[in-house]
């Protein structure tokens, strides 16, 4: 914050001081700088570092463009703002050189000093950093702090487990009625052989038992086909990628019947 309060008092002061001491800035360049001054103290305040960045390097340009001498102060507010972005170190450490040679002619004043201390030692862990770790400027290269942060308050995308489970169990629905049809197909004929089912060919006892089993498989494998569908469903709703595994849970439970079988689907949603 005190960076922020001291840029826009660099450049308010020369505008309250008497016009033989003043430089002359037109009232649609001191607005616009305000507004920029005003944004980029938004992002900083919000921690979007990489948004604030950008606003502080634009209003460095306006100063600059106004002539007032005291424009690269925002290039330190600039730097210390983009040290801050993963992927953006490299960017960070030329913003704050260049702050330390434009700063020269105000290294007089207290407070730029301490700035200007500030920013070599923060060149000084930049570079520290990038060589002890040569990829750490390609983590985030785009630098989009709003969507970055935005990220890391969510949580992460949806976990491709939820997805996963609902097609493995789509698909054992599809086979399980499939096989139900072919069983009930079987059966269908079997009646029509023997209509009274009494007094049937002996041979036709293997066919029957064939059909019973074929039917019991095709009605385990629907339900617990639907049962998995609704499970992936669930997961797909409620699980978040790169979360702790607490935030859902689903079990499934079959068991035998005497013809056919149960599932059972239980989750926990916390």
């Amino acid at each position: 914050m005190h960076r922020f309060v001291y840029v826009l008092a660099l450049f308010c002061a020369p505008l309250l001081a008497p016009r033989a001491l003043a430089q002359d800035v037109d009232e649609a360049t001191r607005l616009r700088a305000r507004r920029i001054m005003e944004e980029a103290q938004a992002h900083e305040e919000a921690e979007r570092h990489a948004l604030a960045g950008e606003r502080f390097l634009d209003l460095y340009g306006v100063m600059s463009e106004a002539g007032l001498a005291r424009a690269p102060v925002a290039l330190w507010s600039a730097g210390y703002n983009l040290a801050r972005v993963p992927g953006r170190g490299q960017e960070a450490s030329e913003t704050l050189r260049r702050f330390l040679v434009e700063s020269a002619p105000l290294s007089q004043d207290q407070e730029v000093a301490g700035y200007r201390a500030e920013a070599a030692t923060l060149i000084a862990e930049l570079d520290a950093r990038r060589a002890a770790d040569p990829s750490a400027d390609l983590q985030d290269p785009s630098g989009d702090g709003a969507a970055g942060e935005a990220g890391a308050g969510s949580g992460g995308g949806v976990s491709p487990v939820g997805p996963v489970v609902l097609a493995v169990g789509g698909a054992v629905l599809v086979a399980g009625l499939i096989t139900v049809g072919v069983a009930f197909a079987q059966d269908q004929d079997l009646r029509s052989r023997c209509p009274s089912q009494v007094g049937c060919d002996p041979a036709m006892a293997d066919e029957v038992d064939a059909t019973r089993a074929l039917g019991i498989a095709g009605d385990v494998l629907w339900i617990v086909g639907a049962a998995a569908a609704v499970a992936g469903l669930v997961l797909t709703l409620t699980l978040e990628d790169g979360g702790d595994g607490d935030a859902a849970s689903a079990a499934l439970q079959l068991r035998g019947t005497p013809g056919g079988a149960v599932a059972a689907l239980q989750w926990r949603i916390q």
